[in-house]
């Protein structure tokens, strides 16, 4: 296959902002059995939020889903981007692309459109959706904008099918060190279980 790796992953990760072999799409009484379900029909998914979680307007075409925790900062987003360089491959070919990508810091760091010097990645593996594998990783970045410095921490799912692009993401965000990774030790329980509610509806 003669496809740009890092351009594909590149471009998807611009929108958003471990533990190897962590399984998706496991139902479990804590998520997606009694648990809202959220279901795009037009993309083919599904996924299940928290009770207490809001629902938001995505912030961008490729966003299909964004959900914030109550009572402070933090939100998960189901990212899916058309890319015409996978149109025409077969999903066993897309499996063979996911598992080829490095999982290098670098390697994360050109992932997130970011220098190095910005990029700390905390964890890296492997998952599945079903039957299709992805990669899976726990980065901080470190972003500015016109109110100071910031941090991104994030847990993220990157995979392919035919003609899309995907990346689950759930993380927090602070001015404060300490705060972004406190929410995000706190709420990782439910990232957890948000990614592994997660269901592609579509055949393949």
């Amino acid at each position: 296959m003669k496809i740009n790796k890092v351009t594909l992953v590149a471009v998807l990760f611009a929108y958003c902002f471990i533990n190897p072999a962590f399984v998706l799409s496991q139902l479990t009484a804590s998520n997606s059995n009694y648990w809202p379900v959220f279901r795009d029909d037009k993309t083919g998914f599904r996924i299940s939020y928290p009770p207490s979680w809001i629902v938001t307007t995505p912030k961008g075409k490729n966003v299909k889903f964004s959900v914030n925790p109550p009572g402070g900062p933090g939100n998960c987003n189901v990212v899916a981007y058309r890319n015409t360089e996978i149109s025409n491959e077969n999903q066993a070919n897309l499996n063979q692309l996911i598992e080829s990508l490095p999982q290098d810091g670098a390697s994360w760091a050109d992932y997130v459109s970011l220098p190095v010097s910005q990029v700390r990645v905390i964890s890296t593996g492997t998952a599945r959706i079903i039957d299709i594998p992805a990669l899976l990783g726990v980065v901080e970045i470190n972003l500015e904008n016109i109110e100071g410095k910031y941090m991104r921490k994030q847990k993220i799912v990157l995979t392919f099918t035919p003609g899309l692009v995907w990346s689950l993401n759930c993380g927090a965000t602070s001015f404060n060190i300490n705060e972004v990774r406190d929410r995000f030790d706190a709420l990782e329980s439910n990232f957890n279980k948000i990614f592994s509610s997660f269901v592609f509806t579509f055949q393949h």
